[in-house]
């Protein structure tokens, strides 16, 4: 699993997360004629939902691949395969991922406004309707939208990562006890009638043949 496939899913997961509040919060101000007047939306957010759906995805995606990256550079304790993970996106390269995840995110704007006018209206409407707002405002509230969720989005994914192998962790000790103690569970069924003891469940220490009695 390559770096730069991890790098490029927290790109993408970003960037769509970045364009979908920010051309939320900008359509919203235009719409509340907060800018000077002109018409700066296309008066739908029918973009909106499809577009958090593939940002989740790409998020989904990122966790998947921290994970096997982390667990293919950690010498296989739980608590390597951690500090493994919270190596793959340290703070200093999310800082050089911004601008990728800038521009991105201006693509995916561009994308996701077209397809909405084309859907709604049966057509794109052309000028820069697709940026919610004008121009200089709209790229400021993109800009801000983009460092909040490089940011944001790397302590979610963290966190994520370092809950589910923790999770993960507790249920293979869970499954450790069960899986050594069987061989002496069958045995002991062999030898003696059934009888419901803890040390049958919980001892890892394989007993012998019970004692001859004279």
């Amino acid at each position: 699993m390559k770096h730069s496939h991890v790098r490029g899913a927290y790109v993408v997961a970003a960037a769509m997360f970045a364009a979908v509040f920010a051309d939320a919060v900008a359509e919203a101000l235009s719409d509340a004629s907060l800018f000077w007047h002109g018409r700066f939306t296309d008066q739908s957010s029918a973009d909106l939902v499809p577009a958090f759906v593939i940002g989740l995805g790409a998020l989904v995606l990122t966790l998947v691949l921290v994970i096997l990256r982390g667990r293919r550079e950690a010498g296989g304790s739980l608590r390597s395969l951690l500090l493994a993970s919270a190596r793959i996106l340290t703070r200093r390269e999310i800082v050089r991922l911004v601008p990728a995840i800038f521009v991105s995110q201006i693509c995916a704007l561009k994308a996701m406004e077209t397809s909405e006018q084309i859907v709604v209206y049966g057509h794109p409407l052309g000028g820069t309707l697709w940026l919610g707002a004008p121009v200089l405002a709209s790229l400021f509230i993109h800009a801000l939208f983009c460092v909040g969720s490089a940011f944001v989005l790397s302590v979610v994914l963290r966190t994520l990562a370092d809950g589910l192998l923790q999770f993960a962790g507790t249920i293979a000790g869970w499954n450790i006890r069960p899986a050594r103690s069987s061989a002496s569970y069958v045995s002991t069924r062999k030898t003696a009638p059934f009888r419901l003891e803890p040390s049958v469940f919980f001892s890892n220490v394989d007993r012998g043949p019970p004692l001859a009695v004279s």
